[in-house]
This record gives C-alpha cells, structure tokens and sequence, in this order.
C-alpha cells in the first residue's frame, strides 16, 4: 500500500488547475483587447475613407470648377464618429479637418488645397451638397447637409 504514503496530488492538481485557469483567462483578455483595438483602428481607416473622398472632391472642385458649381455626394461615415469638423471661421484655418471618435480618439490634419467654411458632420449615412463659394478671403467649399 505504498500509494497511500505519496499523497502529494492532492494538493498539486488544483494547484496546476488554477494556473491553467489563470493563463487562459490572460490569453482571452489580450485576445479581446487586440480584436477591439484591431476594431476601433478599422472604424478610424473607415472614417478617414469618407473623409478623403469629400477632400478629393473638394480640392478637384478647387483645382477646376467654376464658382457656384454643385456636386452632390452621398457619404456613410462609421457609427463610431462623433463628428468630422471641416474648416473653421478662421481665415488661417479652412484648410483643417478634425476627425472626433466617440471613443475620444482625435485626428487632425491639414489639407492641401482644399479650403472649407465651417461644417460638423456626424456619423451615419447622409447625402451633402459641396458647393464652390468665392468670398473677400478667396475661394472655399461650402458643404450642405441634406
């Protein structure tokens, strides 16, 4: 009956059951955090996306088009923005666009040759009319919301 002297898994086995326990629930939770990080950048490129495609149109527009040209589009910014400010009443400013994340995440950069009056889009689908404007300050876009 030498097996009943040896009684040391009894207390090894829970033990090496809670280190398992504890190891997998580490490895979930840096799982999850990746997918949700990997989840808001993806919001982030989505939004830029939209952005982008109403800079383009904007400094084309610029570039090309007569005063008081019209161009609608229609845009689908994430659910996940809070809002796009495009321009500023600040002569200095037109050219800058702030992207806010509800998450609080910020991204601000400047365009190029694009100049905007001040406008706040916010998430969702939305059709919106960029018109060519010319003002004392020089040319700018003009954005209307539908």
């Amino acid at each position: 009956m030498k097996f009943l002297k040896n009684n040391y898994g009894v207390f090894e086995l829970p033990v090496q059951y809670m280190v398992a326990i504890v190891v997998a629930a580490m490895a979930i939770f840096l799982l999850s955090s990746t997918i949700y990080n990997l989840w808001r950048d993806h919001e982030i490129k989505m939004a830029m996306k939209e952005v982008r495609k109403i800079i383009d149109e904007a400094e084309e527009m610029m570039a090309a088009a007569a005063e008081g040209t019209k161009t609608t589009m229609d845009i689908n910014l994430p659910d996940s923005v809070d809002k796009v400010i495009l321009g500023s009443n600040d002569e200095k400013l037109k050219n800058r666009c702030c992207l806010i994340m509800k998450w609080g995440t910020n991204k601000t950069f400047f365009t190029q040759n694009a100049r905007f009056s001040h406008t706040v889009l916010y998430g969702g689908k939305q059709t919106i009319i960029l018109e060519l404007v010319t003002a004392e300050g020089g040319n700018y876009v003009k954005i209307y919301k539908m």
